[in-house]
């Protein structure tokens, strides 16, 4: 065998090394391509020696406005600076496909467009290409503290995405903690947060029935947020009234008896705690006060709720399922003009168990999941029967895991009977969740029988 001396392979490293330290260079900077105003379209086109450009916008007073990059030949970066040169808001793909858009409260002052690519954004070749910027004068509203507004959604009210809806801002500081809720009777309601543009959350029925609720909520810093209010598709008109609370909401842990306050200024109270999955929650309300309770779960949808279950005018929950990880919410409101002291303990229910024999599980319209549970065995094949005992037809599901992992799911419509087969690859608990979407009073006897190995 031929031997390759080091100083050989060395040099040759070198050879092939050498064209990426001689050749490399750092990309141009932005070119200056003088001022934009306020409703003017420009053109420009990128290239190896131009591959950004830098428009000077100047407004006289506050202006809510909308910054659109769009090109067929490039994905579109978008960045605005301050009068400084500071960076304070920039946007990939915000205005869909790989086009850019930049929306923001500016005060009166001078301000930088960097129209760029994204591969110029991230140091790299820039693209070449033409481009449009655009840039409007947004139509927004102000929305304060303890404000509950009234508006209407018509034909005319398009937002810079096309969808029809109405935009309000308000002016947030860091750890602010807020709700928001967006309500309807003309239309499956939506509700958007926004900071410059860029998405924070959204929800479509968090206030339950159609209706939106964001929060609680924390805010991440300072600055001018946006709520967009439109319906659930973005092409529906009608009346609406959305509502933007600062609130104070309580952290609890289990078996915690937790004391609030209904007043006149406070007429909900917010508690979150951590919970997981496969938890059965009980809670107890204790108060002179007429109230209704709410439980939301990380996505902020609603998925359990009472007035007065429990005693005199006090709701409560009982063996109420968790499907998810994550924080939960629990929401006290005072109905009328009550006022008064508030006691709560949220507690974990003991689960029923199928070792100890068959089951029965009741559903409303108010409760749609339960959970059981029983001691496996691996790889004994079990199967479960659900029989409907109250109602004329189910719409159940069954979602076993063991140890945090899916062993299977299934779900049928208008049934009276469901059974399903599986197979534990471990000995110990299996958690299963039974949930029913009939709206309606109905009641199922589950039972477990082992089928082989």
């Amino acid at each position: 065998m031929r031997k390759v001396s080091l100083l050989f392979v060395l040099f040759t490293l070198c050879l092939a090394i050498m064209p990426l330290t001689v050749f490399a260079q750092e990309l141009p900077e932005p070119v200056d391509a003088g001022e934009i105003a306020v409703g003017e379209t420009v053109e420009g086109e990128l290239s190896a020696d131009e591959p950004a450009f830098a428009y000077t916008l100047t407004v006289e007073d506050l202006t809510d406005i909308t910054a659109t990059l769009i090109s067929d030949d490039f994905d579109c970066y978008l960045v605005l600076l301050d009068e400084d040169g500071d960076e304070i808001a920039f946007d990939d793909d915000g205005a869909g496909s790989l086009d850019s858009r930049i929306t923001y409260s500016l005060d009166a002052g001078t301000y930088t467009l960097v129209a760029q690519s994204y591969g110029y954004r991230n140091g790299s070749v820039g693209a070449e290409g033409e481009f449009t910027l655009e840039v409007t004068q947004r139509t927004v509203n102000r929305i304060e503290y303890g404000d509950r507004v009234a508006g209407e959604i018509t034909g005319d009210d398009e937002l810079p995405d096309g969808y029809l809806g109405l935009a309000y801002t308000f002016t947030g500081e860091a750890d602010d903690v807020i709700v928001s809720e967006h309500f309807s009777d003309d239309y499956d309601s939506y509700l958007i947060l926004e900071l410059n543009g860029s998405q924070l959350m959204y929800n479509d029925d968090g206030a339950g029935s159609l209706d939106s609720r964001i929060g609680p909520y924390t805010l991440p810093s300072d600055g001018e947020y946006t709520l967009v209010v439109r319906s659930l598709g973005g092409s529906s008109t009608g009346d609406f009234e959305v509502t933007l609370y600062s609130v104070n909401s309580v952290v609890i842990a289990f078996d915690e008896k937790i004391e609030g306050e209904l007043t006149d200024d406070v007429r909900a109270l917010y508690f979150q705690f951590e919970a997981s999955i496969g938890d059965v929650l009980s809670v107890e309300v204790d108060s002179d006060v007429d109230t209704s309770l709410t439980l939301s779960d990380p996505n902020n949808y609603n998925i359990a709720s009472d007035d007065d279950s429990g005693s005199g005018f006090n709701p409560e929950l009982s063996e109420v399922s968790l499907s998810s990880e994550g924080t939960y919410t629990l929401i006290i409101s005072a109905a009328d003009d009550g006022v008064g002291a508030v006691e709560l303990v949220v507690s974990r229910a003991e689960v029923p168990s199928l070792s100890d024999g068959p089951q029965e599980l009741a559903f409303d319209s108010s409760t749609f999941t339960r959970t059981l549970v029983f001691e496996a065995e691996g790889d004994v094949t079990y199967r479960l029967t659900l029989d409907l005992i109250d109602g004329s037809f189910g719409s159940p599901s069954i979602d076993a895991t063991q140890d945090g992992l899916s062993l299977g799911y299934t779900s049928s419509s208008r049934v009276q009977r469901l059974s399903y087969d599986f197979t534990p690859e471990n000995d110990g608990e299996v958690v299963l969740r039974i949930s029913d979407y009939s709206y309606d009073d109905i009641a199922y006897q589950i039972t477990l029988e082992e089928i082989g190995e």
